[in-house]
């Protein structure tokens, strides 16, 4: 469940290649407990393995009053790639459910399915649950919809390793949160080999001053279990000629960060010789016969994997020596199952065992008085709690308009731009009407790069932070696979629309001055209240009303600070990125004052950060301007049209203040209140010096209007 991750990094500097001698083969694992519930199914049924799934109703895993406290049924529909075994049908349950394994002692693969969908008259998109296993609490206040957003899939598999002791049984109960419900697709129950994981007399690591127990009383969390430089492994795979663990493995490309690796090991004729040491169930050989090689020794190969702050984690890495021959085999000489959540378990307290992490990305809470009044009025009568506080949420008007909007455009294509009014790496921006006021409907493209998770964070920071000068969200939609955003339209666009590449009379230095306050005074709420950190601050991303009021917006990339920074992969825009930020992978608050010092200069001098035409030292604004404010010439960069407006020691303070914003260590940086009552100082400059103005501001170094020709480009990991 990742919620705000923190990033872990793995880094392999290899310098040199193992060779090791050949070993006799090692049989593989046969499992000696197999259980493949299909939650809710009327009959015995195989999957996409051919593995059979019994159905769970009258089972001896269930309690015999199993119809009255829970219901099953099929999912009402099922998208093409979804199988429908165990995803087809569910148990539902409206109050706690507790199945009952009888097991041997020793460790247990757990695994979990889940398919949020609509069952008889359920929607379980809605629903709000707790699991516990024995000691441990894998999951409190889940959302299976948020979390299959997160993963980008309508369905997933949740896997667990847990240890069963004296007693002989597993009991898993699922415990519904008040006015909501819980429900399962599949529950899977493999036994695993004595010490692949974990060992009853535990192992000592040392972390960080004090040393951690890793005994078989800990249990574990699968979070990536990563085939490298090789395709994906189907569980099918992972069997062989017995009945293996069934673990699915998969390629690692998404996960790599950095590192120059030039060709991928990937030899089909290869003989695989497991050892005693490596036995033939550490790792299907698809695992084996792929690696990554890196082209050039001296730099390091990075992968960052997201995760949840509070908790263990256990990396296990797979290697192995080869030998060119006439036998032309490879012998393993290290193993890994990757990346491991762990906790320890508390028999005295549950919850002191516990996986359980926020739900990605979205709070679950009831949304704002304020968004309620765009439900349509019959709704607001008969919505409940547990509709109000669901995830979906999803405005019924504003479907509908997009609806209308989006026919029109395909039937009437001569006027298809007719209610589009921007457009960005999210997808297109409609203009709309609800109730006589005009609204600004933002769509996902399908195509888009980026996705549900944006949109989650977008909703996320909207709903729990109100202020003036952040755009307001009117309403949402999260159905059948549209995701669309309504905000209060701004009549008057970015800020970054009225500096440059436009037709737009130019806004004066007073205007200027008032957006910048404004728009400090939204990002310093965000710092201040929310400690969230917005990642993204750009001129486009300013918008103005129709009073010409600056609203932050766009927080589609916005991260919770919830310590000094967040380790993170770099995202954000072409010429606005903290260079610390960039170096370090380290997301602060200061990231945004950088980025927010290069919108002040865009303001000042009315050029884009980065014109690529221009000689080398002027391309950059941000390097521009600050070597310009050492020489003490700032005044030949300021923007044309701002001749004979700006007092001179308005000039000075607002410049400094740009200035400072953009100082390469992020801790002498000013922070975002500093900013605002630097930049109403400045004002208070303007205002007092107003007799006084600058003289003699020669004409901006972008007069040619090609230069203005910069299409943005996202950085992306």
């Amino acid at each position: 469940m990742i919620s705000h991750p923190l990033y872990l990094f793995f880094l392999i500097s290899i310098h040199s290649t193992l060779r090791t001698t050949t070993a006799s083969t090692v049989a593989a694992y046969n499992a000696t407990e197999l259980i493949l519930l299909s939650c809710g199914a009327s009959a015995i049924t195989n999957d996409t393995s051919l593995r059979r799934w019994d159905r769970d109703q009258g089972s001896k895993y269930v309690p015999s009053n199993a119809p009255f406290i829970s219901s099953s049924s099929d999912a009402s529909t099922m998208e093409p790639s979804v199988f429908p075994v165990p995803y087809g049908t569910a148990r539902v349950f409206h109050s706690p459910f507790t199945y009952t394994f009888p097991l041997s002692e020793g460790q247990k693969f757990l695994r979990l399915y889940f398919y949020p969908n609509v069952y008889s008259d359920v929607d379980t998109r809605l629903s709000l649950f707790s699991v516990n296993a024995n000691a441990f609490t894998l999951c409190t206040n889940f959302s299976a919809f948020l979390h299959s957003k997160n993963l980008t899939r309508p369905s997933f598999m949740m896997e667990f390793v847990v240890n069963i002791g004296e007693t002989q049984k597993l009991d898993l109960t699922f415990t519904p949160n008040p006015n909501s419900s819980a429900f399962v697709n599949g529950i899977e129950i493999v036994s695993i080999p004595h010490k692949l994981y974990l060992s009853e007399e535990g192992v000592e690591i040392k972390f960080v001053d004090r040393l951690f127990d890793l005994n078989s009383g800990t249990a574990l969390e699968n979070l990536y279990r990563l085939n490298v430089g090789g395709g994906a492994v189907e569980i099918g795979e992972d069997s062989g000629p017995t009945r293996g663990m069934f673990r699915g493995w998969i390629p690692d490309d998404d996960f790599i960060f950095y590192g120059d690796y030039g060709w991928t090991r990937h030899d089909e004729g290869v003989v695989i010789n497991y050892t005693n040491r490596t036995s033939a169930y550490t790792a299907p050989p698809n695992v084996y016969i792929s690696a990554r090689t890196m082209t050039n020794i001296s730099i390091s190969l990075e992968w960052g994997f997201p995760v949840d702050s509070g908790f263990y984690y256990l990396l296990r890495l797979h290697f192995c020596g080869f030998r060119q021959g006439k036998e032309n085999d490879i012998t393993l000489h290290n193993l890994s199952s990757w990346c491991w959540k762990s906790w320890k378990a508390r028999p005295a307290a549950l919850s002191a065992g516990s996986f359980a992490a926020s739900n990605p990305e979205l709070v679950i809470d009831s949304p704002p008085a304020s968004l309620v009044w765009n439900l349509p009025a019959a709704a607001k009568k008969k919505r409940n709690g547990a509709v109000v506080g669901s995830v979906v949420g999803v405005v019924v008007v504003v479907a509908a308009l997009a609806f209308l909007i989006f026919r029109r455009q395909r039937k009437v294509k001569d006027t298809a731009g007719t209610f589009v009014i921007g457009g960005g790496g999210f997808g297109r921006v409609y203009r709309g009407v609800i109730r006589n006021a005009p609204v600004a409907i933002k769509r996902l493209n399908s195509t888009s790069r980026q996705g549900a998770r944006e949109f989650l964070t977008e909703i996320d920071v909207l709903f729990k932070l109100r202020h003036l000068h952040l755009v307001s969200l009117v309403g949402y939609c999260g159905d059948g696979g549209e995701m669309i955003l309504v905000y209060d339209y701004m009549a008057h666009g970015s800020l970054r629309g009225h500096l440059y590449n436009s037709d737009n009379s130019p806004l004066t230095w007073k205007q200027r001055l008032q957006i910048c306050l404004g728009a400090a005074k939204g990002l310093d709420y965000l710092h201040s209240s929310g400690a969230v950190i917005h990642r993204d601050v750009k001129s486009s991303n300013i918008l103005l009303d129709e009073k010409w009021v600056a609203k932050v917006s766009d927080f589609g990339l916005s991260k919770m600070a919830k310590s000094t920074h967040v380790s993170t992969v770099v995202k954000g825009s072409l010429g606005y990125v903290d260079p610390e930020y960039y170096r370090r992978k380290q997301l602060t608050l200061k990231s945004d004052v950088y980025s927010f010092g290069v919108v002040l200069l865009e303001v000042l001098c009315a050029r884009p950060p980065i014109i690529a035409t221009l000689p080398r030292e002027q391309v950059n604004l941000a390097e521009w301007a600050t070597f310009c404010y050492g020489k003490g010439t700032v005044d030949q960069i300021v923007d044309s049209n701002l001749k004979g407006q700006i007092a001179s020691e308005c000039l000075s303070s607002f410049a400094e203040i740009a200035v400072a914003c953009l100082v390469e260590k992020g801790i002498d940086r000013p922070s975002m209140n500093d900013v605002v009552r630097k930049l109403e100082s400045a004002m208070q400059l303007q205002a007092n010096g107003g007799s006084q103005p600058l003289l003699g501001i020669s004409a901006s170094n972008t007069t040619d209007e090609e230069t203005f020709e910069i299409e943005e480009q996202r950085i992306l990991d």
